[in-house]
């Protein structure tokens, strides 16, 4: 059994303390808004979905995304802090699911009135540039006029009817925000009509729910198979050490493995990640650095407390087996005392009857 449960101990020290380094960050959705917030990401997203949607189509007029005055219109709208707010109202309704309280995440995002805000800010910054542009020459034709791009005004066109046509192309317009409310029962996968959430991921409660308890059934577990060992052994001296000295192992490997990821992923790991936004990169080496650096947390508690806790072990084996060589020393030194004398003899021994000798017979023939 001893053989047996020795490795055991051994692996469930390793994979306690990585469960609860990903199980720490994984169910505390305080822990994931955190790190988020910190990373900088949200100064990104708008940037990020502009590039990706390149363009507005709507009404035979092609808004570009990429143009300078629209790109500070949608900064301006869509603020870091209402991507945030909208992103952590989703992080908990994605949770209160998750937990069993709502049959599905219960989040809307409604940009509705935001795209309008939108729209009315690029309008306002088109014809404010527009307005300070001289007449184009009579040769210039209106038919292939671009409000973002243009030089000068033809005729028959002005600075609030360019603003006009433009805002009235963003709001009408695909490819940027199509579907302006986003709620649970919206995001769907493939042709499926179901929602995401009630149909691939339907199953993904209970496992949350589940995966959210082995901590403390690894814990249970790690500590009933460490008493076992102490328990089997031949002495508690030599149970205590079968425990004290794969904590105190264990104990050092995770702090110097701590430090090691840690460096690894600042150092190497981060400055790899390349992409084409600068903020957006910076912003993604920011989030992994601090990932790492919160699961890494959960590897300096865990190796400080195994080696606190291996050497108190070893040196609670050390102090049982000074007491048992005393012990064993004063009854050594007791089985070597010099006789008794004869009248201490008599006041301690019980007096016993003697039994006489047989008498023997000799026959002379």
């Amino acid at each position: 059994m001893l053989i047996l449960l020795a490795p055991i101990f051994v692996i469930l020290l390793y994979i306690i303390a990585i469960d609860v380094g990903f199980i720490r960050i994984g169910t505390h959705p305080a822990t994931i808004k955190h790190i988020l917030a910190n990373s900088g990401v949200y100064n990104t997203v708008v940037p990020g979905l502009l590039d990706q949607s390149k363009q507005i189509t709507g009404g035979g007029e092609n808004v570009s995304l990429n143009n300078s005055t629209i790109r500070t219109a949608a900064v301006d709208t869509f603020t870091p802090q209402f991507v945030q707010q909208n992103t952590e109202a989703t992080i908990d309704g994605i949770y209160d699911w998750l937990n069993g309280m709502t049959p599905l995440p219960d989040f809307q995002i409604d940009l509705t009135s935001a795209k309008t805000t939108f729209a009315s800010n690029a309008a306002q910054l088109v014809q404010q540039q527009l307005s300070s542009l001289p007449a184009c020459s009579a040769s210039v034709s209106a038919d292939n006029f671009d409000p973002l791009s243009a030089t000068c005004l033809p005729k028959g066109i002005s600075a609030a009817s360019a603003a006009s046509t433009l805002q009235t192309s963003i709001l009408g317009g695909q490819g940027f925000l199509d579907n302006p409310i986003i709620t649970a029962t919206s995001i769907k996968s493939g042709n499926s009509n179901q929602s995401v959430f009630a149909d691939q991921l339907k199953s993904a409660p209970n496992r949350y729910r589940q995966v959210k308890k082995t901590p403390l059934v690894l814990g249970i577990i790690t500590v009933l198979v460490g008493l076992a060992i102490i328990l089997l052994s031949s002495t508690r001296r030599a149970g205590l050490r079968r425990v004290g000295w794969p904590l105190l192992a264990i104990g050092i490997v995770l702090l110097v493995f701590a430090w090691a990821v840690n460096r690894v992923t600042a150092h190497t790991l981060a400055p790899k990640i390349s992409v084409n936004n600068a903020v957006l990169q910076s912003s993604l080496r920011t989030l992994l650095v601090d990932v790492e650096q919160a699961v890494d947390k959960s590897y300096w508690w865990f190796g400080g407390g195994y080696v606190v806790l291996g050497t108190a072990a070893i040196g609670s084996s050390m102090f049982i087996g000074r007491g048992n060589q005393k012990r064993q020393l004063a009854a050594a030194a007791e089985s070597n005392l010099p006789p008794a004398s004869p009248a201490e003899y008599t006041a301690t021994t019980p007096r016993t009857t003697a039994t006489p000798k047989p008498h023997r017979t000799i026959k002379i023939q």
